[in-house]
């Protein structure tokens, strides 16, 4: 494999994602997960730990309102409740939470925009850990 061939694995892999979260980066078809797993992302912010939002009725309106606009509407976009009803997560991976949490963490704002780039970038990355021949 020459040198150049991951540099052109990785842009190729580029030109597939980018183009696909420029166009769709707010699609709303899966996202009611995404949906409730930056609400966690929220509560890790906010020092609440690991746990779900059960209401209020103003949150849980988000999914309704996603569902009306057929798009993923950024958690920012919604006011946190002062001391929201929640219970532990306890029956879904905690990664994408905390992935989400750190970027938001780092950028300043709680918009899913910048995790998807992030995911773009890394994802275009592993055409990297093909064993050459």
């Amino acid at each position: 494999m020459s040198r150049r061939a991951p540099l052109l694995l990785f842009l190729l892999a580029l030109a597939v994602r980018v183009p696909m979260l420029l166009t769709q980066h707010d699609d709303y078809a899966s996202g009611g997960i995404t949906t409730a797993m930056g609400l966690v992302a929220r509560n890790v912010l906010a020092g609440r730990g690991l746990v779900e939002t059960t209401g209020p009725d103003e949150i849980l309106r988000l999914y309704d309102r996603q569902q009306a606009e057929g798009r993923l509407i950024d958690i920012g976009q919604f006011p946190d409740p002062v001391d929201p009803p929640t219970r532990p997560l306890i029956q879904r991976m905690p990664g994408y939470p905390l992935f989400l949490a750190s970027v938001w963490r780092v950028t300043g704002r709680q918009a899913y925009l910048p995790a998807q780039w992030l995911q773009v970038v890394l994802g275009s990355l592993l055409p990297l850990l093909l064993p050459p021949e």
